[in-house]
């Protein structure tokens, strides 16, 4: 009975090191899915009403237009 709560508790240890691992090494390996690569900046805040406004309509173009990718464009680098 003993010996079976001692491999139950090594069993937990164990389970969390692993957990605490893989924690650590997705922090250090990010993906690129999911990453915002098509503005390079944002407007501030209040910052639309000191743009003119083709500048503007240019700027929101680029926000709402979707661009989709396939892995082979993350193979062959992304090109305009």
């Amino acid at each position: 009975m003993r010996q079976v709560r001692c491999q139950n508790i090594l069993l937990g240890l164990f389970a969390c090191f692993g957990c605490l691992t893989l924690a650590a090494w997705a922090q250090e390996h990010t993906s690129t899915l999911g990453r915002e690569i098509a503005i390079a900046r944002h407007l501030q805040d209040g910052e639309e009403f000191e743009v003119s406004l083709p500048n503007l309509i240019k700027f929101g173009e680029k926000l709402f237009t979707a661009r989709f990718f396939t892995p082979k464009d993350f193979e062959e680098g992304f090109r305009d």
